[in-house]
């Protein structure tokens, strides 16, 4: 019985301690993502995702990006969302695409909306957009195994997801500044359905979690857990191990995970003792007293894993060379001049005129922007064309991020001045008094003829 009771404890040791793990040694692991009934778990790295049995900390399937028609290229720094169920995966790499990855069936399709975020019961936020005006976009509640949408709001900005998808927050834009700090916002309920509207402090969801009985602050500077019970008294306060540091470090939200039914956090973790090899492993803590309850090493650095991974880092520059190539090719750079400057409005300071730089338009005669000269009666708008390295000069064309009517002419674009004066009829009847009145129409000098004028 004895002997049994050992081998046990030692294979239980070996579990929480593996030490085989599964991704390639070609990129770290970059997210993490726990279920809600934490059986399972999820990891990311620049070329794999893999599922994890939370129970028996092995590897339940593994599959290489490339297979899922995310591209040939390591996966540096994504946005990524994946619900709480672990069954769908939205992500971008911010440059070529954007997608849906059927965790289910491993199928892979465009992703139409550019929020990446699930709320706690399995539904993704997004937003139908109109630009027509601020604040003027709806907000919804997406099923992806139905795509029934549900709307939870109109007359908005933006969103944000918050509180471990509890909470959605919607924002208003101040529609006279372009200034984030003035922006207004109210708290979808994820419990009520309704909007929350308590005085809470909803910053404080940042880097807060309840843990059952225990309220858990993580400290993003000191790289620290302090635990404290339901009567505020502090428990524990201990650091991480080995913290992520560097880039991958501005992804905040999905390098740990507090549960809230056990006294467990998650966190990713990189080898401090190896800090050129790309190695990460997931720790789990006991928040009550900072022990570690496992360790898992994610990543297979077997020999024959090492070398297919060297192969991979060498075909990987091999493909980033020949990118980075095309990148800077004279008709790529000026391609990228010409979208930064699209879908913008500016302001010429000689002319005092407003004009939007058209989407989707390629150059006219290789150096020529499609423009329209905007009004303030948009019966007046007239398409023109200006040189792109004129466009590109500050000291020229303003970026505005709105407009207005000219309050000098009311939006006419110009000004009538008129003047009167009394004169003598001497031919006809001496002393008969004549008015005579002169009128003078000016262009307008504030705004230069078209009735509008910046906002901001």
């Amino acid at each position: 019985m004895l002997k049994k009771t050992i081998i046990f404890l030692l294979l239980s040791i070996i579990s929480s301690y593996a030490q085989n793990g599964a991704h390639s040694t070609t990129s770290r692991v970059s997210r993490l993502f726990v279920s809600q009934d934490e059986t399972k778990f999820l990891t990311l790295s620049g070329t794999e995702i893999v599922l994890w049995d939370n129970i028996t900390n092995q590897m339940i399937w593994m599959k290489k990006l490339s297979d899922l028609g995310l591209g040939n290229e390591i996966l540096h720094d994504p946005i990524v969302g994946v619900d709480p169920y672990l069954k769908y995966m939205v992500l971008t790499n911010k440059m070529s695409y954007r997608k849906l990855v059927n965790l289910t069936n491993f199928t892979t399709t465009p992703w139409p909306y550019y929020t990446y975020d699930f709320v706690n019961d399995g539904r993704i936020a997004v937003m139908d957009y109109d630009y027509s005006k601020k604040n003027s976009h709806e907000a919804y509640l997406l099923n992806l195994d139905n795509w029934n949408k549900e709307l939870i709001a109109d007359k908005m900005g933006d969103l944000r997801v918050i509180g471990k998808g509890k909470f959605v927050k919607i924002i208003n834009h101040d529609k006279s500044v372009n200034d984030y700090k003035y922006d207004k916002y109210k708290v979808y309920d994820m419990a009520t359905k309704s909007f929350n509207k308590s005085d809470f402090d909803w910053r404080d969801l940042d880097n807060n979690f309840t843990s059952g009985e225990y309220k858990v602050t993580y400290s993003y500077g000191a790289k620290s857990i302090t635990t404290t019970d339901a009567n505020g008294k502090q428990i524990a306060n201990f650091t991480v191990k080995n913290p992520v540091i560097g880039s991958m470090e501005n992804n905040k939200t999905h390098l740990f995970y507090v549960s809230e039914t056990q006294p467990h956090a998650y966190f990713l973790e990189q080898d401090s003792n190896k800090p050129n090899e790309k190695l990460s492993y997931l720790y789990v803590y006991d928040i009550t007293n900072g022990n570690v309850v496992k360790r898992i090493e994610l990543h297979d650095t077997s020999e024959s894993a090492k070398l297919i991974s060297e192969k991979e880092i060498g075909k990987q520059r091999q493909i980033e060379a020949e990118n980075q190539r095309i990148f800077n090719l004279p008709e790529n750079v000026l391609k990228r001049r010409l979208s930064n400057l699209q879908g913008n409005a500016y302001y010429n300071t000689n002319t005092k005129g407003i004009y939007y730089a058209v989407p989707d338009k390629p150059l006219y005669q290789g150096d020529l922007v499609r423009m329209d000269a905007l009004n303030d009666d948009p019966k007046l708008k007239m398409e023109v064309y200006e040189k792109i390295e004129n466009l590109e000069n500050p000291s020229i064309y303003k970026k505005i991020f709105g407009k207005k009517s000219c309050t000098h002419c009311n939006g006419k674009g110009y000004i009538s001045n008129s003047y009167t004066r009394t004169v003598a009829d001497y031919e006809y009847t001496t002393g008969k008094k004549l008015v005579e009145t002169t009128t003078h129409t000016n262009s307008c000098g504030n705004c230069g003829g078209c009735g509008l004028v910046p906002a901001n």
